[in-house]
């Protein structure tokens, strides 16, 4: 047990020097923060629906600390684990240890980001409701340290941290509401045993529910923890405690197992692991077979190490830079990983979305189909760009293809190229299917939708790619090419970033004379607002679906006008080339020594 401390104690050091950490601290509280001071209105919320309206947020926004804290938990740091085992202790002791740092890390930070949106609670309500508020709290800091168990499980089950992380998020993607997996294959999968038939009845209240879909409900361990908290709530202060406090138990013990048995199963495997670095060795292969890609497109003359007789056209080198790539990049398992999610998270959406609906007009579904697809391109863009670039100077391939006669403009272009048709294909073929779907099942085929939305998502794919693959030229290192990813992620979200909490209401403080996070632009408000929101390129392609769509004969009484969209238009193409040529500048002054 002291060795397991003294363990805790060295990496709690380490983590307190982790630049990483401390970013997804700051970046915890710029999403989830600024939203207060609007989330906690009495006179449109009572204590009692704000105790329950905080846990939606933080239920997301505490993955993001959980996986910068585990990230590369044990798998990150195998080459300093020979020498902390030969100080004296056990694997085992070493993983414990690790264990208990990490999420004595991730609940500090939550109890801070609780901490301060009390405060905000105490200045709106007038009253702290402390002992209500905290037992809300004690459940969320509970979910954190699970999934940190569930993280270091993995990464001490894993050789690679992103095979960790891609573990952890794939995880988060099955067991999440957001997502509809739970919904579209889980529960029509345990129907199908229970009933024969993949149908699910519904039901307002889980006890009214058969027997059989109760239990599959209480397999789920973040639904154990919303129902259990919100049972906790209604005990502890305003409300009505809803459940039978037996179940909730029971859904207590299913969220601590889900985080134990990651842990002990990651740890059993991390003892017989082999602990020697495949970092040198990793790089060689990639290089090799960078090599051999790029080997069936190189002049025999530059092959053999001979100067070649004629200059290839600059066309020609980004046709070679372009198709070794591409076979490199579906040789990468980051990639592969990237795909995968983009289809877990993108089939089961379009199934939901593409059913008919009593609630929503054939057009309205129609737009919202290729929405469906957002979040799935941005983890495959995240997954196919971020080392795009930064990934073949690291490696030295960027050295190799540039002795083949070629320029660093050459090798960009052909990077780009070769990304945006892994992303751009991934994203046509669930589209397809979205489409093939919504014909099936609505009764009718919708061309002009079908039309708009393949537009709107090249659109889209096209400047999210041109972004991650300019921020991997720009950055020296893939760690920082993800902070700028994210970055601009954050800023440029409406709904959890920071155009939507801080930059759109300074923006419309003149007009509505408050600060008010959240709001929606009404469409009669002044020009140069639009201008200015629209700067955005993540609003302005909003805009642009919204006159595709109209354009399609599928508006709605809320369609942009036509100058807006031209300008749209105009913001989103201009974002793209400056961005891209941003990362050609930076790439071209870098050197690659």
């Amino acid at each position: 047990m002291s060795r397991t401390v003294t363990y805790a104690r060295a990496d709690a050091r380490r983590l307190l020097r982790s630049r990483r950490v401390w970013a997804a601290a700051a970046l915890l509280a710029l999403m989830f923060l600024p939203s207060m001071p609007a989330v906690a209105d009495p006179e449109r919320r009572p204590i009692g629906e704000l105790l329950l309206v905080i846990p939606f947020d933080l239920l997301t926004f505490a993955l993001v600390v959980v996986a910068a804290v585990g990230y590369g938990a044990v798998a990150g740091q195998r080459g300093t684990v020979q020498f902390r085992l030969g100080l004296g202790g056990t694997r085992r002791e070493l993983v414990a240890g690790t264990a208990l740092a990490r999420a004595t890390a991730t609940a500090l930070v939550l109890v801070g980001a609780l901490a301060a949106a009390q405060v905000v609670v105490v200045q709106n309500y007038g009253a702290p409701y402390a002992v209500a508020y905290w037992t809300m709290g004690a459940w969320l800091v509970l979910y954190g340290v699970v999934w940190t168990a569930v993280a270091v499980g993995y990464a001490a089950a894993f050789r690679s941290p992103y095979q960790s992380l891609a573990a952890l998020a794939g995880t988060y993607v099955v067991f999440s509401s957001n997502y509809g997996v739970w919904g579209a294959v889980i529960r029509p999968l345990f129907a199908l045993l229970a009933t024969g038939s993949t149908s699910v009845p519904a039901y307002e209240v889980l006890a009214n529910a058969p027997l059989w879909l109760r239990v599959v409900e209480r397999l789920n361990p973040i639904r154990d923890l919303w129902l259990a908290l919100r049972w906790s709530v209604g005990v502890a202060g305003p409300g009505t405690a809803v459940g039978n406090p037996f179940a909730h138990a029971l859904g207590a013990v299913v969220l601590v197992l889900f985080g134990a048995v990651p842990l002990l199963v990651g740890s059993r495997r991390f003892e017989r692991a082999d602990l020697g670095s495949e970092a040198r060795g990793f790089r060689l292969a990639l290089v090799a077979r960078f090599r051999e890609a790029a080997g069936r497109f190189v002049p025999s003359a530059a092959r053999a190490g001979r100067e070649p007789t004629e200059t290839a056209s600059s066309r020609s080198h980004r046709r070679l830079v372009a198709r070794a790539d591409l076979r490199h990049a579906l040789q990468n398992r980051i990639v592969l990983a990237g795909v995968g999610l983009a289809l877990l998270l993108g089939g089961p959406s379009v199934w939901q979305q593409t059913a008919s609906s009593t609630v929503f007009e054939v057009s309205e579904q129609l737009v919202r189909v290729p929405g469906r697809l957002v979040l799935p391109l941005v983890a495959l863009g995240v997954a196919v760009g971020h080392r795009a670039v930064v990934g073949k100077h690291l490696a030295g391939t960027a050295q190799f293809v540039l002795s083949t006669n070629g320029t660093r403009q050459d090798l960009f272009a052909g990077t780009v190229i070769a990304r945006l048709t892994v992303v751009l294909g991934t994203a046509l073929a669930l589209l397809a299917v979205a489409w093939v779907l919504a014909t099936v099942r609505l009764g009718a085929l919708y061309p002009g939708a079908i039309a708009a939305g393949t537009l709107w998502i090249v659109a889209y794919a096209t400047l999210w790619t041109s972004l991650t693959v300019s921020a991997s030229a720009v950055a020296a290192t893939r760690y920082r090419s993800l902070a700028a990813i994210f970055g601009a992620f954050l800023l440029f979200s409406t709904g959890v970033g920071l155009w939507g909490s801080v930059v759109r209401p300074l923006v419309a403080y003149p007009i509505t004379g408050r600060f008010e996070s959240g709001l929606v632009p009404n469409r009669d408000w002044p020009a140069w607002f639009h201008a200015v929101d629209h700067l955005n390129p993540f609003v302005s392609l909003e805009t642009l679906k919204g006159g595709l769509y109209a354009a399609a004969g599928h508006g709605t009484q809320t369609a942009p006008s036509l100058p807006l969209v031209g300008y749209s238009a105009v913001v989103v193409v201009l974002f793209v080339l400056g961005a891209l040529a941003v990362g050609l500048r930076r790439f071209e002054s870098r050197p690659l020594g």
